[in-house]
């Protein structure tokens, strides 16, 4: 893999929520890692601190959550909220 820039990890969060949500399906961390230009193990490790703050609902509930597999992810929308996506969809 080639050296890539150094991102902050604000920056990683950041990049990671654009591609999965441009996605809307699971991207392996392999494929993450390489955009970020860290190993796939860095890229985990940097989702499960997402996914911490993602599906944590303080101080501030989110509408979406960070679903972690064993080798991809996924950003969905809470099953809480179902009755209200189905209004908004038709």
């Amino acid at each position: 893999m080639e050296e890539g820039p150094n991102y902050s990890m604000e920056e990683r969060f950041a990049i990671i929520e654009a591609c999965l949500f441009a996605a809307g399906y699971p991207l392996t961390y392999e494929k993450l890692g390489d955009v970020l230009g860290i190993t796939t193990a860095e890229c985990e490790d940097t989702v499960e601190k997402m996914a911490a703050v993602y599906n944590n609902d303080s101080p501030l509930p989110r509408g979406v959550m960070l679903v972690r597999f064993p080798e991809s992810c996924q950003l969905c929308t809470k099953e809480a909220f179902g009755d209200q996506i189905k209004i908004a969809l038709g």
